[in-house]
C-alpha cells in the first residue's frame, strides 16, 4: 500500500506541474508518466484516465486528509477555500475541463453532501428535497468558481466572510 500511495503521489505531483505551464487537455498520459519515470501501465492500474488522476488530487489533498469532517460549516469552507487558494492555479484550469469524470461533476457531488449536512438542521425534512440542496449547490459552486478563476481573487478570509454574511442574513 504504501508504494501504491507514492506511484499515486506522483503522477498527481506530475500533473500539478504540467498544469502549470500547459492546458490540462493538452496533457497526455504519456507526458505525465515520463515526468515522474513511471511507465503507463502504473497510470492505469491506479487511475482509468487523466480526469481520474484530477478528482483524486482534491481527494487526496482535502477529503481524505479530513478536510469535508469538520464540526462547523464555517471551518469547512475556511479550510476549502484556504486549499483551493493554495492551489489556484490548478483548480483555475481543473474548474472548466470538461468531458467525462469531469472536476466541477466531482466537486459538485461532494460539496452537495456538504449543503445537505448544513440545510438539515435549518429546514424541515419535507422542504429539503433535490431542488432545494442543488439550488443551493448550484449557487454555492457558482461563487466558489468566480472567486478561484478571478485575477486577483479575495483573500480565503474575507471569502468566507463574505459567503456567512450573506447566509446569516438569508
Amino acid at each position: 500500500m504504501a508504494n501504491s500511495n507514492k506511484t499515486k503521489k506522483a503522477l498527481v505531483s506530475s500533473l500539478k506541474v504540467l498544469m502549470e505551464t500547459k492546458s490540462f487537455e493538452k496533457i497526455t498520459i504519456t507526458e505525465i508518466c515520463e515526468k515522474c519515470s513511471m511507465n503507463r501501465k502504473s497510470f492505469y492500474y491506479h487511475f482509468h484516465d487523466k480526469y481520474e488522476l484530477m478528482n483524486y488530487v482534491f481527494h487526496s489533498e482535502f477529503v481524505s486528509c479530513g478536510g469535508m469532517s469538520k464540526s462547523s460549516g464555517k471551518v469547512i469552507l475556511k479550510d476549502l477555500c484556504d486549499y483551493l487558494y493554495e492551489n489556484k492555479n490548478f483548480y483555475k484550469q481543473a474548474f472548466y475541463v470538461e468531458g467525462k469524470n469531469n472536476f466541477f461533476d466531482y466537486f459538485y457531488t461532494i460539496i452537495y453532501s456538504f449543503i445537505y449536512s448544513g440545510l438539515k438542521i435549518q429546514f424541515d425534512k419535507e422542504k429539503l428535497d433535490d431542488f432545494t440542496l442543488s439550488f443551493f449547490t448550484d449557487g454555492f459552486i457558482a461563487a466558489i468558481k468566480r472567486w478561484i478563476t478571478n485575477r486577483d481573487p479575495d483573500t480565503p478570509d474575507i471569502f468566507v466572510d463574505k459567503i456567512f454574511s450573506l447566509v446569516k442574513n438569508f
